[in-house]
């Protein structure tokens, strides 16, 4: 690769990559209100409904944050448990400070309404999907004026011998920066605390998992996409301690 794009891919993750605060509490907050409002309903919601009412409450949030019903299928059990697909950031134009984040969700969400339980794991999902999105967004505040979006995040995307997309994806610093974030949030929901946290990653750091899923839901993946190549894993864990700082 020419040393010049070498270099230039070395700026561009100087500038992107960084700690950036949790904000959990007003998304929580947010969400209590659709709660609130859906339970004094005195008919079912519907699907529809329920989007609108998600959609209203985050309209004000920067940047905004807007629900779809989508028939696609996940591969993360956890959060389809709880009609949760994915999150993406997307952009309205090419100029700065027009994203949104988009929540893919399935039919039936309504149903995280009517048991308590499912509705708490729907909240812990919907935090930790925006954060991770959050990370992207503050990315992109910090992208050197005359470059575009495109140009930064892709210009690490390492090319395997298998080609395989969510090796590449994992590998991205940018995505692991933001994947270490969900991470920290999804272990925060579990109330754990920081210290618990860091006692977590200094036995990451050691000893190989036991195929246990919680709390490492994002960190298993790396496990099995990487395995003993331990560049990626301590990158994954240097990420994570940060925000336990």
């Amino acid at each position: 690769m020419d040393v010049n794009v070498i270099n230039n891919m070395k700026t561009f993750h100087t500038i992107l990559e960084g700690v950036i605060s949790p904000n959990v509490s007003s998304i929580r907050k947010r969400l209590a209100q659709v709660y609130k409002i859906i339970v004094s309903l005195k008919d079912d919601v519907n699907d529809d409904e329920t989007i609108k009412i998600l959609d209203d409450a985050f309209s004000g949030n920067k940047p905004p944050v807007s629900f779809e019903i989508s028939k696609e299928s996940g591969d993360i059990s956890y959060m389809e448990e709880v009609h949760v697909l994915e999150a993406r950031i997307r952009i309205y134009s090419h100029e700065r400070g027009n994203e949104y984040i988009k929540i893919l969700v399935t039919p039936g969400i309504s149903e995280v309404f009517n048991d308590l339980t499912l509705w708490d794991k729907f909240v812990s999902v919907v935090i930790e999907n925006i954060e991770h999105e959050l990370t992207h967004h503050k990315q992109y505040e910090r992208i050197p004026v005359g470059k575009t979006r495109a140009q930064v995040l892709a210009s690490y995307v390492r090319k395997t011998d298998k080609g395989d997309i969510t090796r590449n994806y994992l590998q991205n610093p940018h995505e692991c920066m933001a994947l270490a974030r969900q991470q920290y949030i999804h272990m925060r929901e579990l109330d754990m605390s920081n210290e618990e946290i860091r006692k977590e990653i200094r036995k990451a750091k050691i000893h190989e998992f036991q195929g246990q899923t919680e709390p490492w839901v994002i960190l298993n993946a790396y496990r099995v996409y990487f395995k003993n190549h331990r560049k990626e894993l301590n990158q994954f864990l240097k990420y994570l301690w940060s925000y336990t700082q």
